[in-house]
């Protein structure tokens, strides 16, 4: 478990490597109506360029367009930020010979014997990256 805090860390570098490879380019999604047809296409727009049916891609729905538009970079950076905070506050102390978290398994000195390392939160900030290369399923929080 002592490498689940780096594991995690490397996860959210890798995020926020892609986020600032395009942090320039806000993500947009827009409705653009096509009178002739009279039909609604959906509109990503990613920085100048638009994406969408009325620029020779596959159309997009608007479920789709939307998701993108709500993870642009500016986005996506900004939960690095919150996630790394949260690791910040959660750190393993060790504590007669067992391993606790420091905000949740420490309460005024005392020990909190149900909260052991890694705590829930510290799960949970693993959980979005399951998919990826390293993840253990010893990681995976309780349903």
């Amino acid at each position: 478990m002592s490498d689940l805090i780096p594991w995690i860390c490397a996860q959210l570098d890798e995020d926020e490597r892609v986020a600032l490879a395009v942090r320039d380019q806000r993500w947009v999604y827009r409705r653009s109506y096509d009178n002739a047809a009279d039909q609604t296409d959906h509109v990503l727009i990613i920085g100048d360029r638009a994406v969408g049916a009325d620029f020779g891609d596959d159309p997009l729905r608007p479920t789709e367009a939307e998701h993108a538009a709500l993870h642009d970079p500016a986005r996506v950076l900004a939960e690095v930020a919150a996630k790394r905070r949260i690791i910040d506050r959660h750190q393993p102390i060790e504590i007669i010979d067992a391993l606790y978290c420091t905000h949740c398994g420490v309460l005024g000195g005392q020990r909190a014997r149900d909260v052991n390392w890694p705590c829930p939160e510290i799960l949970d900030a693993a959980a979005p990256y399951a998919d990826r290369e390293g993840y253990r399923e010893e990681w995976r929080p309780d349903a």
